[in-house]
């Protein structure tokens, strides 16, 4: 079931789990010597990201993660529904709360734990403000990527009006599941689906 895309240029080394309709994109490194890397469904790992566990401190990502470009994810944890921002950098023992978003350039120190729903902004990072009650922007990414590896499963690229396609559909599933999240069902079980993109 797991139609997980990982690009052949993507380093993969030691002990790491990749879920579900996840993806790894072009030069990224997971690297899982010192301890492991785990990354739930639906979890993008996007372009010249390097995710390194270390003695101790193990990688940990849930489910409808995007990781932007460049970020480098050290020893830490990112629960559900995140997106980490292009060049930040999150350092061993740190915890980014449900449904928060790592600002660009944004370097969260060791041990560093924000809170669900966080904005996190600067170098070192702090905490700007608690402000997102909801998870359908964080999960929208999320899909964005999905259903744009599964062009690249085919070996194709989408062309202008299926972008337009993928992004209705990623913005109306993201709202869907977000209701459905308020009414009290697990992300747990929703990341467990298979979305189609119709």
């Amino acid at each position: 079931m797991s139609q997980t895309w990982i690009h052949e240029t993507a380093q993969i080394i030691g002990k790491v789990r990749i879920g579900d309709f996840s993806s790894v994109l072009p030069f990224a490194v997971l690297r899982g010597d010192l301890s492991s890397i785990e990354i739930g469904n639906y979890t993008n790992i996007q372009d010249h990201c390097m995710a390194h566990s270390d003695m101790g401190h193990y990688v940990k990502l849930g489910n409808f993660i995007t990781v932007g470009h460049g970020a480098v994810l050290h020893g830490c944890a990112v629960e559900d529904c995140c997106v980490i921002g292009m060049k930040s950098v999150l350092m061993n023992g740190s915890r980014i709360g449900r449904g928060s978003i790592v600002a660009v350039g944004a370097v969260v120190k060791e041990g560093m734990i924000v809170p669900p729903g966080s904005l996190v902004v600067g170098n070192p990072a702090v905490i700007k403000e608690k402000r997102y009650a909801t998870y359908a922007q964080m999960i929208e990414n999320a899909l964005i990527y999905y259903f744009l590896t599964r062009f690249y499963l085919k070996g194709i690229l989408p062309d202008e009006s299926e972008v337009e396609r993928i992004y209705t559909l990623s913005k109306k599933m993201a709202e869907d599941f977000d209701a459905k999240i308020a009414q009290g069902c697990s992300i747990e079980e929703l990341a467990k689906e298979e979305c189609c993109l119709e």
